[in-house]
């Protein structure tokens, strides 16, 4: 069995800094997992950590790390992926996409499923603020799964479900086996970049198209269906960037937790 992580990345000049509690929370909320990594270089810092957490993190299967940058002109972040190309992980290699920023992350988890669709069984996706880790993470994943792989896919933070947003993976951030993406076989993504169209046609749209194929979508982590605003981000394996460093100061003190070395 062969999987893959696909990490949706952009050297972007827009990401704002805030903090990621709000006031009407007590706790993380999701959708400030994109507010930290102010300009390229906060970017590049964060893709550093998470090079050190993909080669230091024991996933618990076979595992390449795909990573598609957007590009947009910012030659240090660009160089600094290019070294990376076939890297050793803990599981696998480092892979490195480039390609036009065209359709944000959507429009880059469509070209590189279309590049390797015929290599992985498995697929996770997500973007490169939101960090999918945790000792034997990915093996956990797919035995939570288990027998409905053929016909749900994973959505690993929940399940936005309230009138003005359809049903769907917050973030598009999903475990999916190799039958359904075939059967999908395109992975929607907008043409517009502003963020209402990025939502419906690029997050909104890839759950729809699982819908569309026949297929389910489940998520069975601590938190509720979104049924009329946030709730807090609570979930087993993934967590915002900028939480993880708030938390622990840097990656390598959040290496020598539990719950990265035995899971607990």
């Amino acid at each position: 069995m062969k999987c893959c992580k696909v990490i949706g990345t952009y050297f972007s000049n827009n990401r704002i800094d805030r903090p990621y509690h709000r006031p009407d929370h007590e706790d993380v909320c999701w959708s400030t997992h994109i507010q930290f990594g102010v300009g390229p270089h906060g970017v590049l810092a964060m893709l550093k950590d998470i090079v050190s957490l993909e080669k230091n993190t024991d996933a618990g299967v076979d595992m390449d790390t795909i990573i598609v940058n957007s590009d947009n002109g910012f030659l240090e972040g660009n160089k600094y992926l290019n070294n990376l190309q076939n890297l050793k992980t803990k599981n696998g290699k480092i892979i490195v996409v480039e390609r036009e920023n065209i359709g944000g992350q959507f429009g880059g988890y469509n070209v590189v499923y279309q590049k390797f669709k015929n290599d992985y069984d498995f697929w996770l996706f997500t973007e490169d603020d939101i960090i999918i880790t945790g000792y034997e993470y990915y093996k956990k994943l797919i035995a939570q799964l288990g027998s409905r792989k053929n016909n749900t896919a994973y959505a690993l933070i929940g399940v936005v479900d309230r009138p003005d947003f359809p049903r769907h993976a917050c973030s598009a951030c999903m475990l999916i086996y190799k039958t359904i993406l075939k059967k999908v076989d395109h992975i929607p993504y907008p043409i517009e970049n502003d963020i209402v169209t990025r939502i419906h046609e690029g997050e909104i749209a890839f759950s729809t198209a699982i819908y569309n194929a026949g297929f389910q979508l489940v998520y069975e982590g601590p938190g509720i269906y979104l049924v009329t605003k946030e709730w807090p981000f609570k979930v087993d394996y993934c967590l915002p960037y900028r939480q993880l460093i708030d938390e622990n100061g840097s990656v390598n003190n959040f290496l020598k937790t539990d719950f990265m070395c035995r899971g607990d």
